[in-house]
């Protein structure tokens, strides 16, 4: 069985005058995953699965934002600059995550995860992450 989902969002431009972000541009956001799963791959009802899959990130927009850059002694008001800066990050966090999962009886089974991240939280120079996972589940 595969199964997969493709989503891209638009947030409008909305900027307040006096708040901290003063305009934006439009912000595009896109996030999509894709899985396979197979049953009866090794025994009789134990299921493997992997997906891949791009976590929500904006892939294009940026904020102008209006910092405080010092006050006027005189007059007691406080100085402003805008500042331009894009929220689309560097790189893109991308995961591959692969599932076995086997039947230990009619009420329980056992299964077992591994996940890797690349570029976790969006960001290039943080390491790739990896977890093993195992699991043992009952009903009672």
């Amino acid at each position: 069985m595969q199964a997969g989902s493709y989503n891209q969002g638009l947030t409008l431009k909305n900027g307040q005058q006096d708040s901290l972000v003063s305009s934006s541009s439009n912000l595009i956001s896109q996030s999509w995953s894709l899985g396979l799963i197979q049953s009866n791959v090794l025994s009789k009802e134990d299921r493997f699965g992997i997906a891949f899959n791009q976590p929500l990130v904006v892939k294009s927009g940026s904020l102008n934002l209006s910092v405080p850059t010092g006050l006027d002694y005189d007059s007691g008001e406080m100085q402003y600059e805008n500042r331009k800066i894009s929220i689309a990050p560097t790189a893109i966090e991308r995961n591959v995550e692969a599932n076995y999962y086997l039947p230990t009886s009619p009420v329980s089974g056992l299964s077992l995860t591994g996940v890797y991240r690349m570029n976790p939280d969006n960001n290039d120079s943080n390491p790739s992450q990896k977890v093993v996972a195992v699991r043992w589940q009952s009903l009672f």
